[in-house]
């Protein structure tokens, strides 16, 4: 069994994921863990085909069943032969190496959530998204731990 799988949700994204691969592999190897990358795609390009095909990397292309985010975890989830899921966005705009501090505190909650929002986070989003951020903290908080990104 792996101990780790990482769902990357991804859409044209073969560019950051051709950065993103050799980041995850480096923090997963340092971690000691054995682990699968899921790239997830509605409608996968050519470039990322390639990018799987070719890649030294344990990594497969799932197609989600249908357009949008939570499809593509949906999809990601199902397929996970990890003991622990972990998510990152295909964009560059999760650092992989935090892929760590979740690891390490996988064992102080059944979710463990990295968030920009504690002490030393910080995030860069639109207005709107930054507005819904209150109700998504809400529904988190209720038995979750977070970890600072």
């Amino acid at each position: 069994m792996l101990d780790l799988t990482i769902v990357l949700p991804a859409q044209d994204n073969a560019d950051s994921l051709a950065q993103l691969l050799p980041r995850v592999a480096e923090t997963t190897a340092r971690l000691g863990v054995a682990y699968e990358i899921l790239i997830v795609e509605h409608a996968p390009d050519a470039a990322t085909h390639t990018l799987v095909t070719d890649s030294p990397y344990a990594v497969r292309l799932l197609p989600a069943g249908q357009p949008g985010f939570g499809s593509a975890l949906r999809t990601g989830f199902a397929a996970a032969a990890g003991a622990y899921i972990i998510t990152l966005a295909a964009d560059l705009s999760d650092d992989p190496t935090f892929i760590a501090t979740l690891w390490q505190t996988r064992h102080q909650g059944e979710i463990v959530i990295g968030s920009r929002y504690m002490p030393g986070g910080s995030a860069q989003m639109s207005l709107v998204r930054w507005g819904a951020q209150p109700i998504a903290k809400r529904y988190l908080s209720l038995g979750v731990v977070a970890a600072g990104t």
